[in-house]
């Protein structure tokens, strides 16, 4: 049942990273292959400016 948990848990998770992405990143050949069900791109991290880094750890990374 936990087992069940995390991997929805995780399901969610990654589908918001990607949805974040999608947006602060976007458009471009990344946003067709992503809204297409593409997984997220090595190295888009690199695409992020400060402001957007800075949403992504507090939304994603902080405890």
């Amino acid at each position: 049942m936990i087992a069940d948990e995390a991997r929805e848990w995780t399901r969610q998770q990654y589908g918001k990273v990607r949805d974040y992405l999608l947006t602060a990143v976007g458009g471009g050949e990344v946003g067709v292959t992503m809204t297409d069900g593409g997984e997220i791109a090595v190295g888009i991290l690199d695409g992020l400016d400060a402001g957007e880094w800075g949403n992504f750890e507090r939304q994603f990374l902080d405890i």
